[in-house]
């Protein structure tokens, strides 16, 4: 008799193991996005950082995956977080022509979808923190824009005035930079812990290593990089903190931790053996890190050579989050890439100098039609420049020294084809161009 009820009773814990089984599967993971301001590709030591001792983002490297064709939005700030937050190319929203001062009126409509928005209609708290740039009161504001929760600035630490908001109330009219990185990151804990017992999204959006720069003093003189060096090793240890919480509170496994950056390095900073800054179609404007850990979905130390933009990052939290984008975007689902190993789902990437496409990457090629030399504005398809003979400079980007030599005469057949995608995407996203930075 004893047996048979042993029996009994483990046939009613397996249903009821059963039944809760698809309950938890439903369950979506918890997602944070980290962006830094102006931190460059080579800046991490899981991108080959030497001066600089980067030991959290290099943990988060080696349990998740590093991309390394990963392109930010735009090549200055506003643009490239409009297109990470909307997986919209910035032309699309009318803030690509310019980075947003205290000045302008306007910013991000009401009618572009955010990541946010998106989440917050799969059920989940959302919050930001640190730095929005993308207009400074409603309806343009982050708790307008599918935020609950909102503590930050409103644009970039070298912009006057620089006041702290809670909410929309101002806390601080002026920010005391010595101590905000670390209030954000009390913040964003505070966030996390508020909303550990259900799915949250949180963007951190840091206002370093943007200058001026500012570090606790305990990571003064501690790089080989000067100032600079000691604010991204202060920063880094930001992200360490944040990730022990998740840690102590057993989250870890189960949230989707993206770290990446709006663009290349500006004064300082290394891009890497790649060419250019901040503020250019060259490699080292627009290529940044992008490194993606969830140990319950993605495999540990991977890598992949596959292109891929910040416009992508909306579409694959969706993913992730399990539930559809069903409104018009450029972006991609990077899901698959980073789970199974998949090649990129784009065909191509468009590079915007301002509001007019510069060029284009393919896996294999990069097609470059216009380029900033200093305040010289070089269009290499116009006649004024017959020197050029060609349309554009190609650059194979299978090689070791990417972008150095053009191969466009050796290509002519490549050249025409992606010559005919940046004249398409013009005729697309920039004509006409209406700039959103200001109210009509």
């Amino acid at each position: 008799m004893a047996a048979r009820w042993r029996q009994v009773w483990m046939i009613a814990v397996c249903v009821v193991l059963a039944a809760c089984q698809p309950a938890r599967a439903a369950t979506p993971p918890n997602i944070v996005v980290i962006v830094f301001d102006d931190l460059g590709y080579g800046d991490i030591g899981a991108y080959g950082a030497s001066r600089i001792a980067t030991p959290h983002l290099d943990a988060l490297a080696s349990e998740g995956l590093v991309m390394t064709d990963f392109y930010a939005g735009a090549n200055v700030c506003t643009p490239s977080r409009a297109a990470l937050l909307t997986g919209k190319y910035a032309a699309r929203v009318g803030l690509a022509k310019s980075v947003m001062f205290p000045h302008n009126t306007g910013g991000l409509a009401p009618e572009h979808v955010t990541i946010a928005e998106v989440l917050k209609a799969r059920g989940y708290a959302t919050g930001m923190v640190g730095k929005w740039h993308l207009g400074t009161k409603a309806p343009y504001w982050p708790t307008h824009q599918g935020f609950d929760f909102f503590y930050g600035v409103p644009h970039s630490n070298d912009m006057s005035p620089f006041p702290v908001l809670r909410g929309e109330d101002v806390v601080e009219p002026e920010a005391d930079q010595t101590t905000l990185t670390q209030r954000l990151t009390n913040e964003a804990i505070g966030f996390v812990n508020q909303n550990k017992e259900a799915p949250f999204f949180l963007y951190f959006a840091h206002t370093m290593p943007h200058v001026p720069l500012y570090t606790a003093k305990e990571f003064r003189g501690t790089s080989d990089a000067g100032l600079y060096g000691d604010v991204v090793q202060f920063i880094d240890a930001e992200v360490g903190r944040l990730m022990a919480a998740l840690q102590e509170w057993g989250l870890k496994d189960n949230t989707l931790v993206i770290v990446t950056s709006d663009n290349g390095p500006w004064f300082e900073g290394s891009a890497g053996a790649f060419r250019g800054n901040k503020g250019m179609s060259l490699e080292g404007g627009v290529r940044v890190p992008l490194i993606a850990s969830w140990p319950a979905r993605i495999p540990k130390a991977s890598r992949t050579d596959a292109i891929g933009m910040g416009i992508d990052l909306l579409p694959t939290v969706a993913a992730v989050a399990g539930t559809p984008v069903t409104h018009a975007i450029d972006g991609k689902s990077l899901l698959s890439t980073w789970t199974k190993g998949e090649p990129t789902p784009h065909d191509h990437l468009l590079l915007f100098e301002g509001t007019e496409v510069s060029g284009v990457r393919t896996q294999e090629w990069k097609f470059v039609s216009r380029m900033y030399y200093q305040k010289w504005d070089v269009r290499f398809d116009d006649e004024k420049f017959p020197q050029f003979n060609r349309p554009g400079l190609l650059f194979s980007m299978t090689g070791p020294d990417p972008e150095r030599y053009s191969v466009a005469l050796e290509n002519p057949e490549v050249v025409q084809r992606l010559y005919g995608v940046v004249q398409n995407a013009r005729t697309t996203y920039t004509v006409p161009f209406k700039d959103a930075r200001n109210a009509p």
